[in-house]
């Protein structure tokens, strides 16, 4: 059973750079701080709130770890930026 979870885990792990090229060709839903508000007060859905979740999740991470992918080579050897792009 751990040698599956384990094969798994690789699995899903070798797929994590394809999945960053393919949820960054797409933009994020704007969404200003009074939509944030009211979405949390008047749409208090779990449902709701998951498939928001689901869809825009993937697709900010991805923006943000391109973005990084993109700093200038300097900044990339700090050890700040090292430790997010190792996560």
């Amino acid at each position: 059973m751990k040698f599956a979870r384990f094969i798994m885990k690789n699995a899903a792990l070798a797929n994590v750079p394809r999945h960053i090229d393919h949820f960054s060709k797409f933009s994020p839903s704007p969404l200003s701080m009074k939509q944030f508000l009211d979405f949390g007060s008047v749409n208090a859905c779990e449902k709701t709130s998951f498939r928001f979740l689901r869809q825009e999740l993937p697709v900010r991470l991805a923006n943000i770890m391109k973005e990084i992918r993109l700093l200038p080579p300097r900044l990339l050897s700090t050890p700040s930026a090292q430790l997010v792009h190792s996560w």
